[in-house]
């Protein structure tokens, strides 16, 4: 599939978007992977969910705008219109 992220009209503003959303995660994280990650499962509660960019987050509720992975072994950040993006 090819890269998006949802809300943005181009690919540029894609771009410049993607890039601040990584910009202010590593400030606040520790340093990411290039990988760019569309959809990722896991548990939660016991229950397997999985957040899709551009697709309803299952835990917040919020369109899901990227998702991030972080070097360290751990977790992976869900960036959300409320959670890591401005």
């Amino acid at each position: 599939m090819k890269f998006f992220v949802p809300a943005t009209d181009n690919e540029k503003e894609a771009e410049t978007l993607y890039k601040e959303i990584r910009q202010f995660a590593r400030k606040n994280t520790s340093p990411l992977t290039d990988r760019r990650i569309q959809i990722i499962s896991f548990r939660d509660k016991g229950r397997l969910v999985s957040a899709e960019v551009g697709k309803i987050d299952p835990i917040v509720g919020e369109t899901v705008v990227a998702i991030l992975e972080t070097i360290e072994p751990g977790p992976y950040l869900v960036c959300t219109p409320n959670r890591g993006v401005k």
